[in-house]
């Protein structure tokens, strides 16, 4: 009876919790604004729920009109706080509540949620999610934030989502912006941007153990502390994860995470957040069997960031922050390779000119990429009926590879940056917002990325808006410079060898540009628990950068094409009973344009693909989740896509539709909470193949199979 009553109280109380941290926790920033007034509104919820506990669980579980009391805020649309209702542009927020509920154990599988979003695992180890972007294995074109800081990477000119370096424990929530948002962030901003806000420590105070164990020996581990240390509320989480990857392919993973994360109140408007974490293992890097230039083997991967922010709150709602980060990435994938018996690689006169046993160094991923971010911003409110975000920032890059970059070894490149957000109310349901950024840049001069944006607020739960931008993006150091050659050891010639991929000389890029218009409409039933969110969009991208095929090297140029995507998004939000919710996203979305493939040897572009089936027509997700009672919960995820042509080293792949299943049983023990869960993915057993088919470049199909885990989480107090 009385475990009974201190586990209302402590699920009551951390309901309130969660409705009061909406209220006092900044969006986008990295601190509390208030901690000690969240802890005074924790402890009148407990006393709540204590009043209450002896209700039966119907009354004390959140209701529809707590659900939608507090429309959440976020910053990662534009940098001046906003609900959802009163934004100009389409956002998804996948919350705290969603990803405990979900199914999912990665990063890129929450991202299926997102209307728009295409995903697949590329190989075990390597994930390729885009928004309405022609697919590819290496989505070049979204600009991914943690708390902020940007880990888009100067040599895959992407993301490698494997080393985050974040648990998905310790993820609060993930703002999405579906559509341009270099406005916002800058280039490489210009389908959308992601930005995954960790939880404060103060909300995972205790010790907290996941184990989770199954299919593809998979063993993954989690251990967090949380807690003061001195004035500070601190966390510090360890992370392993271990899997083979997909069945006969080469794509094992054994990553080891350290992350710590503390905040510190100074008087009552300044807060500091310092963010510090480490990954290092191995993955396997996709050889292929018998091929001695893609042989099986495992790349070394190393990285480590800094972050540190300051922030001071002012009274009228305005105030200050600065932000410093550095990212350091480092892979290691050199490898040597008999280059006087491979025939169908080199052409003539290689390898023919090359005697029996020359050998050469390649590799594909060997290299390292590091980057210094500094940025201020100042937001104020000069009037009642307007408010402005505005700063400045600074970034350095750096990328070296002695085999990918030729006698260069290393470049570098400067580039600054000015934003504003500015928000004009001339009525209390009307708003006009203005947002541009511009990036000068040490080899592309100055661009500005500006957008536009109209939002009526029709009604306290009804909104319509529309906007229109234009975004620029720049090439990643790696791709301006590549120079990767092959050269024989012992050399026959000096300076004797063979380019394979080279770039256009680096003055001569231009960025590519987006033009992008969207209209939408948004809508609250408080009385049905349900919300709903539309939008129409169209998209169009020129000057798009491609590696062309020609008579020598392959040439990376950024004059390959474009393309145009227009289509329509949906996402709903029902909560038909206090115990149960259902998040759904839809979208239909067609692309035409083309492609350069080939060059001919006056460089001149001889052929292009289509990319009309480069996009799938429709994609679908659905997670409902139920609590049976206080003890057991479960949920369900649905998705499906279309048929598509990956890019890259994908295929064309059929559409699939997969269910997943998660069923928990929580235990409180003395001093504990503690659960166990069993998921399960593909739970109908049909397996499809969700980047390429078998002979896809040598390799062997990544079929997704019926895959089952079970999953141990303990919270100690």
């Amino acid at each position: 009876m009385v475990l009974d009553w201190l586990d209302c109280v402590f699920k009551a109380g951390i309901h309130n919790l969660r409705q009061a941290v909406r209220a006092e926790y900044r969006q986008g920033e990295n601190s509390v604004k208030n901690p000690r007034q969240a802890a005074r509104s924790l402890t009148a919820s407990m006393l709540l729920a204590a009043s209450n506990a002896a209700m039966p669980a119907s009354e004390w579980l959140p209701t529809e009109d707590d659900y939608f009391a507090t429309i959440p805020t976020v910053t990662s649309a534009a940098r001046l706080e906003k609900s959802r209702l009163e934004l100009g542009m389409s956002v998804t927020v996948i919350d705290r509540e969603m990803i405990e509920a979900s199914p999912a154990t990665t990063i890129p599988d929450l991202l299926r949620l997102v209307p728009g979003f295409q995903v697949a695992h590329a190989t075990g180890s390597v994930f390729a999610p885009g928004y309405h972007g022609v697919s590819d294995q290496w989505p070049r074109r979204m600009e991914v934030m943690v708390d902020g800081r940007s880990v888009y990477l100067n040599t895959i000119a992407a993301v490698e989502w494997s080393a985050l370096g974040i648990a998905i424990e310790d993820i609060e929530r993930i703002e999405v912006v579906r559509g341009p948002n270099a406005p916002t962030f800058g280039s490489n901003a210009v389908f959308g941007s992601i930005n995954i806000v960790s939880r404060a420590p103060f909300l995972m105070t205790g010790k907290f153990l996941r184990g989770t164990f199954g299919s593809k020996d998979t063993n993954n581990a989690v251990a967090r502390w949380a807690g003061k240390l001195g004035g500070w509320e601190s966390s510090l989480t360890a992370q392993y994860r271990s899997d083979e990857g997909f069945d006969n392919v080469d794509d094992r993973m054994r990553l080891g995470d350290l992350r710590f994360r503390g905040d510190y109140q100074v008087g009552a408007t300044d807060s500091l957040s310092v963010q510090l974490g480490l990954t290092d293992g191995e993955l396997g890097a996709d050889g292929v069997a018998g091929d001695v230039w893609n042989k099986p083997r495992d790349r070394d991967v190393r990285s480590h960031h800094q972050q540190l922010t300051w922030s001071r709150q002012g009274a009228d709602g305005g105030g200050y922050g600065v932000n410093f980060s550095h990212n350091y990435f480092d892979q290691e994938d050199s490898y040597s390779v008999d280059i006087s018996n491979s025939p169908t690689y080199l052409p003539p006169p290689y390898p023919s000119a090359y005697p029996t046993g020359s050998s050469a160094t390649h590799g594909f991923y060997e290299a390292t990429s590091e980057r210094y971010d500094l940025e201020f911003q100042h937001t104020l409110k000069p009037g009642d009926d307007w408010r402005l975000a505005w700063g400045f920032g600074g970034r350095y890059d750096r990328v070296s590879s002695d085999l990918l970059l030729g006698d260069i070894s290393e470049v570098d490149s400067y580039s600054g940056r000015l934003f504003g957000s500015f928000e004009w109310k001339p009525t209390d349901r009307l708003s006009f917002s203005l947002d541009a950024l511009t990036e000068a840049h040490e080899a592309y001069g100055s661009n500005t990325s500006p957008r536009v944006g109209l939002n009526w607020l029709a009604s306290d739960t009804r909104s319509f808006r529309a906007s229109a931008s234009r975004s620029y993006r720049v090439y990643s150091l790696l791709s301006r410079y590549i120079d990767h050659s092959i050269y024989p050891d012992p050399p026959i010639i000096a300076g004797l060898g063979f380019p394979l991929t080279k770039s256009r000389s680096p003055d001569d890029f231009t960025p590519e540009k987006v033009t992008a218009y969207e209209v939408g409409y948004m809508e609250q039933w408080r009385d049905l628990g349900l919300s709903l969110d539309v939008r129409l969009f169209h998209e169009r991208l020129d000057d798009s950068g491609v590696g062309l095929e020609s008579p020598g090297p392959a040439i990376w140029r950024d004059d390959g094409g474009g393309w145009n995507t227009k289509g329509v998004d949906v996402q709903l939000d029902y909560r038909p009973t206090p115990a149960t919710r259902l998040t759904g996203a839809y979208s239909w979305a067609k692309s035409d344009g083309k492609l350069a493939t080939e060059a001919d040897s006056d460089g001149d572009i001889s052929r292009y693909e289509s990319l009309d089936d480069a996009t799938p027509l429709n994609t679908l997700s659905l997670l409902l989740s139920h609590r049976l009672n206080p003890q057991w919960s479960g949920s369900l995820a649905l998705y499906h896509m279309d048929e598509v042509r990956w890019r890259g080293e994908g295929s064309e792949v059929d559409g699939y539709t997969r269910l997943d299943l998660k069923l928990a049983r929580d235990f409180a023990m003395k001093g504990s909470q503690a659960e166990v869960a069993l998921i399960v993915h593909n739970l109908t057993g049909e397996d499809y193949n969700e980047f390429r088919v078998p002979s896809t470049y040598g390799r062997e199909g990544n079929v997704f199979d019926r895959r089952a885990y079970v999953q141990l989480s303990i919270q100690l107090d």
